[in-house]
């Protein structure tokens, strides 16, 4: 059971887990974690409405300015932290228009207030639109926890982050200049060491991150239902009764993703083995099976708050 959550009117379906005082096991949470606004956006003819809604001037270029920051301020004007809440900035470029901007906010609103000051701006733009959008997908105290997934995609590159315990910190698949880009990573260690506040009662927190840009973050609810098909860990239990011969070269690719795009194998053989792997062969898509019901719970909520960016225009 958990306490009763913030009454939050600005957002549809964000529950913010860092404010949760979680008394249950096996917790998955999806929300909305970024979120990308670009259009034609006149600066200099909305310096008042920029001052009035509390975006600072952060940076010009010969006179004429390129960046504002959001400001969390309380109602006797002070300032309540360093960081902004969105930033707005001018494209850069000799090929760019000097009325090209974009807004840019990780969502990591407050209040009511706060989210009326970044449409405030929204409604200024012409031609508004989204072109970046992130999915959070959080898994809290699961008992199959210790960053044990990963991501079986064909034909795209992966990295891996260690720690210096030699654990696995995170796990990256597709590069951070594709339309397309996963996250895996442990959400709790992150947090401890920014020093951020982290609920009571929270024994493990991985994240799944879906970042989507240009026209598949119009497509955001098929690309996350996508990328929790690629999510899986290994589970070798599955490969009881079958052939020595196959176990091993699916025991090689499911230690070993990246090689799922390995030249050294003929199109043939790939093909055979990347079948058996979306058949789960050696794995477990369990946490993916919970992580897709809980999409599908949340997705017309998520689809009003994406909305809800445009639609002051």
């Amino acid at each position: 059971m958990r306490q009763k959550d913030k009454k939050k009117t600005y957002l549809t379906s964000r529950s913010e887990v860092q404010n949760l005082d979680l008394f249950e096991n096996n917790l998955c949470e999806i929300s909305l974690d970024w979120i990308t606004v670009n259009g034609i956006f006149h600066a200099e003819q909305f310096i008042n409405k920029l001052h009035d809604n509390n975006w600072a001037l952060q940076d010009e270029l010969d006179g004429h300015p390129t960046k504002f920051g959001l400001k969390r301020i309380n109602s006797n004007g002070e300032l309540l932290e360093k960081h902004n809440i969105a930033t707005l900035t001018r494209s850069k470029g000799r090929n760019k228009k000097q009325g090209n901007w974009r807004l840019d906010t990780s969502n990591h609103i407050e209040s009511n207030k706060e989210k009326q000051e970044i449409l405030a701006i929204i409604q200024l733009f012409d031609d508004a639109h989204i072109t970046r959008l992130d999915i959070a997908i959080d898994f809290l105290n699961f008992t199959n926890a210790g960053m044990r997934y990963r991501f079986y995609k064909p034909n795209v590159s992966k990295y891996v982050i260690i720690n210096r315990n030699g654990t696995i910190g995170t796990i990256y698949c597709g590069s951070s200049g594709s339309t397309v880009q996963y996250r895996y990573y442990d959400k709790l260690k992150e947090r401890h060491a920014k020093k951020a506040r982290i609920p009571p009662n929270i024994n493990s927190w991985e994240r799944l991150e879906v970042k989507l840009r240009g026209k598949k973050a119009l497509n955001w609810l098929a690309e996350t239902k996508k990328a929790l098909t690629y999510f899986k860990c290994p589970d070798k239990v599955k490969l009881d009764n079958e052939k020595l011969s196959m176990v091993a070269m699916l025991e090689y690719l499911i230690n070993h993703p990246e090689r799922l795009n390995n030249k050294d194998l003929s199109k043939g053989t790939l093909a055979k083995y990347r079948k058996l792997l979306r058949q789960n062969k050696g794995l477990d898509n369990s946490l993916a099976l919970i992580a897709l019901s809980e999409l599908d719970k949340k997705a017309e909520s998520l689809r009003q708050e994406i909305n809800s960016f445009l639609n002051a225009n």
